[in-house]
Order: structure tokens, then sequence, then C-alpha cells
């Protein structure tokens, strides 16, 4: 073994350890974008232009006991927030890339809104 091979092998087991880390920190390995669970119905955040940003779809119609993922796929922080107090819900800050997954076990109409970008609106109509 010459003695630059002494020297470059350590330094590449190094480099693949730094790497293998920093994908896993990077959640390239999972983390929080798990697969859905069935009934479950996906509403992206994203930006619309010019600063602006929505939910895709704003409206959607489900049935009771499905469940609704809102992921962010914008490059900024939103909330999902319900203006509905029989079935309240909120997601705090979700930075983009997270999700949060609520479940709706009532019939009816639920508002919601972004709290930090309040022109940003949804609804969901739950039916039987």
């Amino acid at each position: 073994m010459t003695r630059l091979t002494i020297i470059l092998r350590p330094l590449v087991v190094v480099v693949i350890i730094i790497t293998l880390a920093a994908v896993a920190l990077s959640g390239c390995l999972g983390g929080n974008n798990t697969t859905p669970p069935p009934g479950t119905h996906i509403v992206d955040i994203i930006s619309s232009g010019y600063g602006a940003f929505a939910f895709d779809p704003e409206s959607l119609t489900i049935h009771i006991g499905e469940n609704v993922t809102w992921t962010n796929n914008a490059g900024v922080d939103h909330t999902v927030f319900s203006e509905n107090a029989t079935d309240p819900f909120s997601s705090g800050i979700l930075a983009a890339g997270h999700s949060f997954t609520h479940e709706f076990n009532r019939i009816g109409v639920f508002h919601y809104h972004c709290t930090i970008h309040p022109a940003m609106i949804g609804t969901v109509t739950v039916t039987a």
C-alpha cells in the first residue's frame, strides 16, 4: 500500500459518512412526507405568482371520517387555521415541505385560512 492510499482511505470514509448524515438530516430518507392514509384528500399550499399564495384546491368536498392533508409546497411558512368552532383545527406553522392532516368527523362546511397570509382561504365541505 502506498503512503497516498493510507492517507486517502480514511478521508474517503469520512466524506461518505458526512454525505450520508447530510442526506438523512435533509429529510431525503424520510421525515414528515409519508404516504397519506387511505381516504385522505390532498391540498397543496402553492405560490400562485408575484408573492401571492393559495390552497390548491381552494374548495374540497369529502365524506365524513375522511382526512385532508395540507402540504406546504411554497417557499415560505404557512398555517392552516379553522374558522369553525364545532371542529377546530390548527396546523401551527408549516415550514416548506411540511404537512398537516386533519380528520373530519362532522358534516358541514368548514372554512379555513392561513394566519400568516389572511387572503389565503379554503373550504372543506363534509357530506355523509
